[in-house]
């Protein structure tokens, strides 16, 4: 019969093997992720930037970093800590203490497995002084309309080191830490109970040295504290490659491969038109187009609140186009009278080598713009007339302002010389005295033939259309004053009342002196009409609690109102993604609906219904059913907005056999990477290096005592008696 020790061998050897992967099952605590907080893959036409884990995830041991000399410990090995130790680190950190000597610490380890990013709390306090920008000194360098050191800053001098350069104050590294390789996952624990159960796991199994700890109890124990994190992003090498693999999506099928790899990044752009030109009727008009950006960037695309660089322009130019909208009747005279008109326009993408001003200059380029309503009955030759690049007779762009007195306009040496009416000086000149009567200043100084743009959507213009006057106006003079630019710390965090206060007064300045620049364009020029174009003060403090006091989104009461009051509010995202739309681009539709809207003529539509019917019969305006939360009352708003796609040409644009040529493209060739599988993260605890020499001198020990024991175990020992067998059958023996 069988041998009762070989049984027993057999099966306390399969027991000891399964052991370790029992225990394990059973400590497993998986992680709430928390919407998007983690920093993703990107890549351009030559290059891959962001994070990613591996394919099965990336896991290590928690350390958390309280200080810089303890991430330099964690990217060393932190000997004196985990001498016997040599597997990866997960480093559990404060987020203001990832900066451009930390970062590329963490980067270059091979002992950092990952990243844990701890948000700082709104009520602490920043040094404004903190270089904090995820942007490079030199941004959008490789799109911008110069190919010298004027694309980097405003001197020669400047220019030539990254100190100097346009962000060379807030760039915590030169090229960008949004635009580096970490090629290694990083979470952003929004959940302070998470951050608590880590920080208390890693104290009671991964410090050594306090009072309740010893080196001799963690030898004892031999269990430490340890995260896997699984962020895995698809695509790899540049957009050129991606975009090629999928192309091949046969080969890609034989493979076994997902047929999508990454996309392009893209959302849509927004136009109020103001009043909109009749194909045929109105003649050719010419066109004041008052510009600014919808978008930001972070390290972590969800934290991209860019108050200041994004969101206080944003502001300015809704506070102006609803002085505009109070006064529309006023305007839409002026306008028919003279024939010129008004485009408000809010670009996204224009972070990433701007997406959404190409597209626009390439829209008016094809004559697409503004696009053409879907499915509707033209038959009462109502067409809003085509715009194109020679009908844009003057832009302004809006941009970072802050509470400054004073303001800066700026221009392309090149375009103010070629400006022979003088459209430029005297557009400025309006702007100028409207802000003097709220007691700020518009300096002038760089307006002259050697004048150098810093990066704006003017560039995009420009560089199809040199000649079309075009001025940038800012709170920045030589070099950008906020050091949080795109940065998850772009916010009102420590600015008090007073701060906040001259805040407002800038923005109903620039606002004021944009009125004041679109009533001189139209032919406005009466004081007793003059006089009635003032800011609503009431307009700008909503905007100012909405979307800029707080950095969620909808989190103020005008907000719950027109989208719901059971609405979750979000963290403020700006970054234009492939994977989803933009929750602010549509605020800002909203908003613009408010500002601009006309409703009397539509007082009698009672319901959604038919508000959305009158869409069908014309192509010029766009009829909206939407609260005034002013009154709690929904209307049939009647507006001339438009919405075009903010995709970038090169995507777009094919080659003479039929493909895209990404990397020879001028336009932007930005992608998003895509998930392979679902994103998550985990704790557990796993066995430290000394209790793995246990196991294995244990299991060597078993395998010599197996060797002894089935040394014993001959042939007789498996053989069973064919006598027994019959008795049990029932056979005589």
């Amino acid at each position: 019969m069988v041998s009762t020790s070989c049984i027993l061998l057999i099966a306390a050897t399969a027991a000891m093997i399964a052991a370790d992967g029992d225990i394990k099952e059973q400590v497993v605590v998986q992680l709430p992720m928390g919407g998007r907080g983690f920093c993703i893959r990107l890549l351009n036409a030559t290059h891959q930037f962001g994070c990613t884990s591996s394919m099965n995830g990336d896991e290590g041991v928690i350390v958390v970093a309280r200080t810089k000399e303890d991430v330099e410990k964690a990217s060393s090995g932190w000997n004196e800590r985990f001498a016997d130790y040599t597997g990866g680190f997960v480093v559990l950190m404060p987020e203001l203490l990832l900066d451009g000597h930390t970062a590329p610490l963490l980067i270059s380890s091979p002992r950092v497995s990952g990243v844990l990013l701890i948000p700082a709390k709104e009520s602490e306090k920043i040094d404004p002084s903190t270089p904090l920008s995820a942007e490079s000194a030199c941004p959008n360098r490789k799109s911008s309309l110069y190919s010298d050191w004027r694309a980097c800053g405003s001197t020669q001098n400047a220019a030539a080191t990254a100190g100097g350069q346009w962000n060379g104050k807030g760039a915590m590294m030169e090229d960008g830490m949004r635009f580096t390789d970490w090629s290694k996952p990083m979470i952003r624990v929004i959940n302070e109970s998470v951050v608590e159960t880590m920080i208390k796991c890693h104290d009671q199994f991964n410090v050594v040295s306090n009072e309740n700890y010893s080196v001799e109890k963690e030898k004892e124990t031999g269990r430490l504290c340890a995260v896997s994190m699984k962020v895995f992003m698809q695509a790899s090498g540049s957009s050129t490659q991606c975009v090629r693999r999928q192309m091949g999506g046969n080969v890609m099928a034989q493979l076994e491969m997902p047929s999508s790899l990454c996309d392009p990044l893209e959302d849509h752009n927004l136009f109020g038109i103001l009043p909109p030109g009749v194909q045929g009727k109105t003649g050719d008009g010419a066109y004041l187009a008052i510009l600014t950006r919808m978008d930001g960037l972070a390290t972590i695309p969800d934290a991209s609140p860019a108050t200041f660089g994004t969101m206080t322009s944003l502001v300015a130019s809704l506070t102006a186009a609803k002085v505009i909208g109070d006064n529309l009747e006023m305007f839409e005279r002026a306008s028919n009278k003279s024939n010129r008109r008004l485009i408000f326009g809010f670009l996204h993408g224009e972070s990433f080598d701007y997406v959404g001003s190409s597209r626009w200059v390439y829209d008016m380029e094809k004559g697409d713009f503004p696009p053409k309503k879907k499915s509707v009955d033209t038959s009462n030759d109502e067409v809003p007339e085509l715009i194109t690049m020679e009908k844009i007779s003057l832009a302004i762009e809006l941009q970072q302002i802050d509470a400054s007195s004073q303001l800066h306009a700026h221009v392309d040496g090149k375009n103010y010389a070629a400006d022979e009416k003088g459209k430029i000086a005297r557009s400025v000149e309006s702007m100028e005295t409207a802000m003097k009567t709220l007691n700020f200043t518009l300096d002038t100084k760089k307006m002259n033939a050697n004048g150098v743009l810093p990066p704006s959507s003017l560039h995009s213009i420009l560089k199809k259309r040199r000649q079309t006057p075009s001025v940038l106006v800012t709170s920045f003079d030589e070099q950008y004053s906020n050091r949080r630019f795109h940065s998850s710390f772009d916010r009102l965090n420590g600015v008090d009342k007073k701060e906040g206060a001259k805040l407002k007064e800038a923005i109903k300045a620039v606002a004021q002196g944009v009125v004041a620049a679109a009533a001189d364009h139209v032919g406005i020029k009466e004081k007793t009409k003059l006089d009635r174009l003032k800011v609503d003060g009431k307009w700008v403090d909503t905007l100012f609690d909405c979307l800029l006091s707080t950095t969620k989104l909808p989190d103020c009461d005008y907000f719950k109102k027109i989208f719901s009051q059971s609405a979750e509010a979000q963290d403020r995202s700006t970054f234009i993604s492939a994977e989803r739309q933009s929750i602010l681009r549509k605020i800002v539709k909203t908003l613009l609906v408010t500002a601009t809207g006309e409703k009397n003529s539509t007082l009698n539509v009672q319901d959604a219904e038919t508000c959305k019917h009158l869409n069908e019969k014309q192509a010029l305006y766009e009829y909206v059913w939407q609260l005034d939360p002013s009154n709690n009352t929904t209307y049939c708003y009647k507006t001339s907005i438009r919405t075009s796609h903010a995709l970038s040409p090169a995507f777009m644009i094919l080659d003479g056999r039929g493909s895209l040529d990404i990397a020879g493209s001028n336009y932007s060739t930005w992608t998003e990477a895509k998930f392979a599988i679902s994103h998550e993260y985990s704790m557990f605890l796993v066995e430290s290096r000394p209790a793995d020499w246990t196991l294995l001198i244990v299991g060597l020990l078993t395998v010599l005592i197996s060797i002894l024991i089935v040394g014993r175990c001959d042939d007789s020992s498996f053989i069973v008696d064919e006598g027994e067998r019959a008795a049990e059958e029932g056979e005589p023996l």
